[in-house]
């Protein structure tokens, strides 16, 4: 479970253990998914807050959020969506850079990706 409004779950799924996907689900603190991500993960993270700071009392996680998850847990990769439509996926990808070193990738509809 993780903090959002109401009931909120983010999951990870691997196969034994190995890496894995851990998604984020809607989530508003970066500290709820560092708890489950694992060294070498790939983190879908929603950043519907964008580049902007986050405040106490938010209810999405921004871009710097994601990054700080998947950095503190050693994440291999971090996929950014559910983006709000005043949010420049371009500036989410920088502003979670800040945070974490590896690669990161503004997700769009159709793409896919090898776990």
């Amino acid at each position: 479970r993780v903090r959002h409004t109401g009931e909120s779950y983010a999951m990870r799924v691997a196969l034994r253990d190995q890496p894995g996907l851990t998604y984020s689900g809607d989530v508003s603190h970066w500290d709820d998914l560092a708890a489950i991500v694992r060294p070498g993960d790939t983190l879908l993270c929603e950043a519907a807050g964008g580049a902007a700071q986050w405040r106490e009392g938010d209810t999405h996680i921004t871009a710097f959020g994601a990054g700080k998850a998947a950095a503190s847990a050693g994440a291999a990769k971090l996929l950014l969506t559910h983006f709000g439509a005043e949010v420049d996926p371009a500036e989410a990808v920088r502003a979670a850079a800040t945070e974490f070193a590896g690669e990161i990738v503004a997700v769009r509809e159709g793409d896919r990706f090898e776990i």
